[in-house]
């Protein structure tokens, strides 16, 4: 059996204390419990809770994005620094630069179970809750912002970044308010997560006959209720392109959306596509290889609000 260095001196002492009880020795029981006392504080460090103590930190929000604040703690420290359960508020509240964090602290930062009221130096107003590591958003977690055309980003970060598995991906895509609004149910997250492999780009020409054997789409029957189709890859041929952008995304570097429509202008489609769907420009006509997700409103340009089906593409090709 090992014993560790701390654990044999701890015995030691026992054996000691209980030899001086037995020969009715108390000054000298007292004193080695002093002394014993003295190590274990030495050893650990001394925690204690304060109020409204001054202190000052840098905050890496993620790697090369790092803010100054002075402000007051309330909570458990250890070596004057936070650490364990406390409460951080700098700034003015509502105003830029506003930081109000409440959870668990590690030496001096944030580490482990919170939640961050932040205005940053924009003035946009969010709220994260859930893992912090060093600081930084790591792990699970939930970041909103008070504006509701903003996604919502719900699932894994790393390092302050949101990293999400692509059935997160597809789920941010639904919670921006007037982009085509939906909920994945767990029959969709089950279906993405089994064939994340069909919706990269890095896999796309590998998969591209599978992703081509795809049934047909009926656009009136999925309108209907979109409640009642089964997750799968569908065919939609002979789409216009009215708009398409790529842009920097959150799963891969590049991301696309466009917005295509039959030649008839009666059924649209509001869609996201992993890559730069390269050779695909406005005004083209494309065969839309996707899985839909969700019916509901989008804003246009002019204000409006238009109907759409929204949806994952697997491949669109001229």
């Amino acid at each position: 059996m090992r014993i560790s260095i701390k654990g044999a001196v701890y015995w030691q002492f026992m054996f000691i204390i209980k030899e001086a009880v037995m020969k009715r020795n108390y000054f000298k029981v007292i004193v080695i419990i002093a002394i014993l006392c003295m190590l274990i504080a030495v050893c650990t460090g001394c925690t204690k809770n304060v109020e409204d103590m001054e202190y000052a930190f840098s905050w890496n929000a993620s790697e090369g994005e790092t803010y100054d604040f002075n402000g007051k703690y309330t909570g458990i420290i250890l070596d004057n620094v936070p650490n364990g359960q406390g409460v951080y508020e700098a700034g003015k509240e509502d105003e830029a630069g506003y930081f109000c964090y409440e959870g668990e602290w590690a030496e001096g930062v944030p580490n482990g179970e919170g939640t961050l009221y932040r205005v940053n130096e924009g003035g946009e107003e969010y709220t994260y809750k859930g893992n912090f590591k060093e600081g930084m958003f790591d792990g699970h977690g939930e970041l909103i912002y008070d504006d509701d055309s903003y996604w919502k980003n719900i699932g894994n970060f790393s390092k302050g970044v949101f990293k999400p598995t692509l059935a997160e991906l597809v789920a941010m895509h639904g919670t921006a308010e007037d982009s085509c609004e939906y909920t994945l149910s767990d029959s969709y997250v089950k279906f993405l997560n089994s064939n994340e492999d069909l919706f990269t780009s890095k896999n796309r020409k590998d998969n591209k006959s599978k992703i081509k054997k795809a049934g047909s789409f009926n656009a009136k029957e999925f309108q209907k209720d979109p409640s009642e189709f089964e997750p799968e890859i569908v065919k939609v041929p002979n789409l216009n392109v009215i708009q398409i952008k790529s842009y920097a995304g959150d799963y891969e570097k590049k991301e696309t959306y466009a917005i295509l429509t039959d030649s008839y202008y009666e059924d649209y489609y509001f869609i996201y596509y992993n890559g730069k769907a390269n050779g695909i420009l406005e005004d083209d006509v494309v065969d839309l290889y996707f899985l839909p997700v969700g019916y509901s409103t989008y804003e246009t340009v002019s204000g409006a609000d238009n109907y759409a089906i929204a949806g994952q593409a697997a491949l669109i090709e001229k």
